[in-house]
């Protein structure tokens, strides 16, 4: 329903096999779908391909995911394992690239190399990309709670814009297991349509580098879109890019 990241597991159903020359008898329908690590909700990506593990010199974003967007642009995933589980959240990098993205390599000297069709889908081209510089203003990584995320920005927050609550919307939604565009579903199953939940505390940390936010209705299981447009960085900067999809498999125990 959905492009997807997967953590491949042996004997777990996680999608169909190609259809040849796979046998017939795996194409049975299973009793259980094996989720992926992350999600890409058709509004941040509609189809994805290469993906590439950014180096030391991309600082902030060193070790997270660098995914190729089909549509021309890049995305950013940071992972974590909860439980045994591989969760994370997804965010537009880069916009507009003017390659249909397909593969990324890495340079010895940190540049991205992006390949991928040109303009028009008409020939073939590479895009070249340095690492972001340190004045954008991005949640850098998120982690579960229990009860809700803690986000760790890349620059100090203005304390009092990163505290309340209001500034937060937070709403989750699922997917079924079907073929074409993907629906998104609420709790109650009704296509179209997400569940929003309400950000019940927000506490920020002494030095400003992060926020822990108190969900109490969050469940496990669902997509978890979060959009910060309330917050601001010391420097009075929004978020470059506000929202992210964190893919909610497990709530830490």
């Amino acid at each position: 329903p959905a492009a997807k990241f997967i953590h491949v597991q042996e004997s777990k159903f996680q999608g169909h096999p190609a259809t040849q020359p796979a046998p017939q008898e795996q194409f049975k329908e299973p009793k259980e779908f094996a989720p992926p690590a992350v999600w890409f909700p058709s509004r941040l990506a509609k189809q994805v391909a290469g993906f590439s593990v950014a180096p030391e010199s991309w600082g902030a974003f060193a070790g997270q995911l660098l995914v190729a967007d089909g549509e021309g642009g890049l995305l950013r995933v940071s992972l974590e394992q909860v439980n045994g589980e591989w969760q994370g959240a997804a965010w537009p990098l880069v916009k507009n690239l003017g390659v249909t993205a397909s593969r990324l390599a890495f340079s010895v000297d940190g540049q991205l190399y992006v390949g991928g069709a040109g303009a028009a889908g008409k020939g073939l081209s590479l895009a070249r990309i340095s690492a972001p510089g340190a004045a954008d203003f991005e949640v850098k990584s998120v982690k579960a709670l229990a009860d809700g995320f803690e986000l760790t920005f890349t620059q100090p927050v203005e304390a009092a814009s990163a505290a309340k609550a209001a500034g937060y919307e937070v709403a989750q939604f699922s997917y079924q297991h079907d073929v074409g565009p993907g629906a998104e579903h609420d709790f109650e199953g009704t296509m179209n349509k997400t569940s929003a939940l309400q950000v019940s505390a927000v506490s920020v940390s002494s030095n400003g580098l992060s926020a822990r936010l108190t969900v109490p209705s969050l469940r496990a299981g669902f997509v978890t879109s979060v959009r910060a447009a309330g917050v601001r960085s010391a420097a009075a900067q929004p978020l470059h890019h506000d929202t992210f999809f964190y893919t909610l498999n497990q709530l830490p125990k």
